[in-house]
């Protein structure tokens, strides 16, 4: 598989108390067909706090490697929209709509059985629209009660997404989500932070997905199970307003459970995340404008679209 990164161009607003800090990364569902995207810190405490985050274009030409070997030319666009209402006792609720348009052509293909490693070009295709739309209900506690270390925040949450379907027709279709397959989605977030600077994070989370019909021989699929796994280090303002993220998260698809299993259902991706920060805000202002570079390198994977992302964001706090 060639080397070859996606440039994003990566817009977001937030909303949110100028007393707390917020990274500018935008969270998503994981796929196989371009870098997972870093998963986020645990959510703020903080009565009727709002948060609203929009953005994200990704391009992409590259090709899938696998037992029964496809390859093609992939272009990628995506466009996010993320709201998250605070409650109260910590409760919050959240909102997660994808847009994506897929395109591949010089669709080829390599069947090992025949003994070739020749690809004939076959066709393209294309498909666009919302993608898995997703809603969650989570309680988050940030903790700063405490003597050797400065705080401990933890958020978990639960929620249902719907995925968005694709033309089963076409034996080489990509779907935009998760194929008209709904999932029930468990996540966990835990960070630390110590000496005023120095902040590190887990995450755990799981996809478990609902049998449904896939078309055109009617036959019922339940896909297997995502597993998300996640660590992160950050420095917090080490530099006035500046700070450093590096991550890494390691996402695994388990085997589909239908009358004639795919040994491409199964899928994993190891990939790597760094985001680099600056906070323009200060004591008093209302509107505090955050600037951010952050980029998604995917270090190994398998059945897997190899898809490094790079990105630009623009965010903005309004002290309510």
């Amino acid at each position: 598989m060639n080397t070859q990164r996606v440039l994003c161009l990566f817009a977001c607003i937030v909303l949110v108390n100028n007393s707390q800090s917020l990274a500018m990364h935008m969270f998503d569902n994981p796929h196989f067909f371009r870098a997972n995207h870093f998963f986020g810190e645990p959510r703020f405490e903080k009565k009727w706090l709002t948060s609203v985050a929009n953005g994200g274009a990704t391009k992409r030409i590259d090709h899938c490697h696998s037992d029964f070997k496809m390859a093609g030319n992939l272009t990628v666009f995506e466009a996010i929209f993320l709201l998250t209402q605070n409650l109260t006792h910590g409760l919050f609720l959240q909102l997660h709509v994808p847009f994506r348009s897929l395109h591949i052509k010089n669709i080829r293909w390599n069947d090992p059985l025949t003994d070739t490693h020749s690809c004939d070009r076959i066709t393209s295709w294309s498909e666009r629209g919302i993608a898995d739309v997703s809603a969650y209900i989570g309680w988050t506690r940030n903790y700063q009660d405490t003597e050797k270390i400065d705080f401990v925040d933890m958020t978990g949450k639960i929620g249902v997404i719907a995925g968005g379907k694709s033309d089963s027709s076409f034996p080489f279709d990509i779907p935009i989500g998760y194929n008209g397959h709904t999932a029930a989605s468990l996540g966990a977030d835990l960070s630390i932070g110590a000496y005023q600077w120095v902040t590190i994070g887990w995450h755990l989370r799981t996809l478990l997905f609902a049998p449904a019909k896939k078309r055109p021989l009617c036959i019922e699929v339940r896909p297997g199970t995502i597993i998300e796994v996640g660590s992160y280090g950050k420095a917090d303002h080490i530099i006035r307003g500046l700070s450093l993220l590096v991550g890494y998260s390691a996402v695994y698809k388990r085997q589909d459970s239908a009358p004639y299993p795919i040994a491409c259902d199964v899928w994993n991706m190891h990939t790597l995340h760094y985001l680099i920060e600056y906070d323009f805000s200060k004591e008093g202002r209302i509107l505090c404008p955050r600037l951010s570079l952050y980029c998604d390198e995917q270090v190994s994977g398998k059945n897997v679209f190899k898809v490094n992302m790079t990105g630009l964001g623009l965010g903005i706090e309004i002290a309510w």
